[in-house]
């Protein structure tokens, strides 16, 4: 699900709360070496996500955020903020060299990674981690 996140709306946060948990506190972050990717550039997708992004020539670039229960992947179009929210059970990865790729339902986002590769290595086995041991306790909603 895409959502425009500029605006405080507590509908939103509650469903997106409901969707992949609440953020993680300073101290889990802490412990965790971080909850956050770096920038990530975006080479491609579906329509819907595309249309979120800017489309005047400048780099398209996004960051991820995990939460407990699934991931939220943050873009910028001029002045609005968007979050691609996935639950752990509903996300399918791939990658390969420095390309990444994440699906979900009908939606999907082609990453590249940048050169920071042992930066990227832990992020993504955080990432892996926690969506296995999610899926391993088969609390699906």
């Amino acid at each position: 699900m895409i959502y425009l996140l500029s605006h405080n709306d507590h509908k939103l946060k509650a469903e997106i709360t409901g969707l992949v948990g609440n953020p993680y506190s300073f101290r889990q972050r802490w412990q965790m070496g971080g909850n956050g990717s770096g920038g990530l550039m975006v080479i491609g997708g579906d329509e819907h996500l595309m249309a979120c992004l800017p489309d005047d020539g400048t780099i398209r670039k996004c960051n991820i955020e995990l939460r407990p229960a699934g991931i939220i992947v943050g873009f910028h179009r001029g002045l609005e903020t968007y979050g691609w929210v996935v639950p752990y059970y509903m996300l399918t990865i791939y990658g390969q060299d420095n390309t990444l790729s994440l699906y979900a339902g009908p939606n999907k986002l082609i990453l590249r990674w940048p050169s920071n590769i042992k930066a990227n290595e832990r992020f993504l086995d955080k990432l892996m981690k926690l969506r296995a041991e999610k899926l391993a306790s088969g609390s699906l909603p």
